[in-house]
């Protein structure tokens, strides 16, 4: 379908994509902004893409699959135990999600933070 750029799919193994949701906080919500339509925008031209087995997107438990679109390879994951204000947030995406992402072992991370620990 969409080609990723790079050595041709028969060269690379699928790919497995985390992509953090809960850094949009109280932008994810209904009226507050773009960011459904950005995630809806994201995510769902990720899935189509023949290079990807699995996208992961990683939501807080009050916004759930806000923004997320329905695509066989892209599943939910709820971070359980994170609040909605921004000092527990950050705190979860700082100290707990780079050790969620490595254990998933996906290969790339859409986290501005944790680019990082993607595994060629």
């Amino acid at each position: 379908m969409i080609p990723l750029a790079g050595p041709t799919a028969s060269a690379r193994r699928p790919l497995t994509i985390a992509v953090d949701v809960i850094s949009a906080g109280s932008g994810l919500k209904p009226g507050a902004g773009g960011m459904i339509n950005y995630y809806e925008g994201l995510l769902g031209p990720l899935a189509k893409c023949d290079e990807v087995a699995r996208v992961l997107a990683f939501v807080s438990p009050t916004n759930g699959s806000l923004g997320i679109p329905s695509h066989k390879k892209i599943d939910i994951q709820v971070c359980h135990g994170l609040r909605e204000d921004r000092f527990t947030r950050v705190l979860y995406e700082q100290l707990v999600l780079p050790i969620v992402l490595y254990s998933w072992q996906s290969v790339v991370s859409r986290v501005p933070t944790y680019d990082r620990l993607g595994r060629a």
